[in-house]
């Protein structure tokens, strides 16, 4: 039996899967990199409808103070990885550039 802070969540997707699956997607593979604050609409514009059906997975149950809790640390660790790993490359010094 799990204690009360091990309890899965509502339910939903956990944000690292929604992650996975945007990473094995191919559609999302077309992104255009370079095209400065543009591509927040552009992205928004080609790939809103896909991007809102795994948005749609991801559940908080609002009503309970813990599920809301475990949804932001989700959060949180998200942010971190795609802060750390799209600020990352081999070779290159680390580029702190979460905005893009």
């Amino acid at each position: 039996m799990l204690s009360d802070d091990k309890k899965p969540t509502f339910g939903g997707l956990h944000t690292f899967s929604i992650l996975a699956r945007v990473l094995k997607d191919p559609e999302f593979g077309t992104i255009v990199d370079g095209q400065g604050i543009g591509i927040y609409s552009t992205t928004a514009k080609r790939f809103g409808e896909s991007l809102k059906k795994l948005i749609d997975e991801w559940q908080v149950d609002t009503t309970n103070v813990q599920d809301v809790e475990r949804k932001i640390e989700e959060l949180s660790w998200m942010n971190v990885m795609i802060y750390g790993i799209g600020g990352w490359e081999e070779g290159q010094l680390f580029n702190a550039d979460f905005f893009t």
